[in-house]
């Protein structure tokens, strides 16, 4: 009977170890799921402001090409790549500095 009392204590013990474990570890990387698909979403954001300014330079050479004398059509086409180049560089410097934030916090969470 002792010896049954004494392992029902140790398994207790043991479940008890488990459970703190799963607090301690299991919790926080369940988290890192929901990070990850924002941090997804950030990247896809800014590829698509890439492209967008990829689009708009080879807008802007069609333009220059076609119309070299219109100078009003190639300033607006001038003033769309500048305003595509600054969201591209805005959201590649966000990006950057959330993936820094994400790995200093993962080593600091390993």
């Amino acid at each position: 009977m002792n010896f049954a009392d004494e392992f029902a204590k140790l398994q207790d013990y043991r479940q008890a170890e488990v459970e703190r474990l799963e607090a301690k570890v299991v919790e926080p990387l369940k988290t890192y799921g929901t990070i990850v698909k924002m941090k997804r979403d950030d990247l896809k954001a800014t590829l698509t402001a890439r492209n967008r300014e990829a689009k708009q330079l080879t807008q802007l050479e069609r333009t220059r090409q076609r119309n070299p004398s219109d100078r009003h059509v190639i300033s607006q086409a001038e003033t769309e790549l500048q305003r595509a180049a600054m969201d591209a560089s805005r959201t590649s410097r966000h990006l950057e500095e959330t993936i820094n934030n994400f790995e200093r916090q993962k080593m600091k969470d390993i």
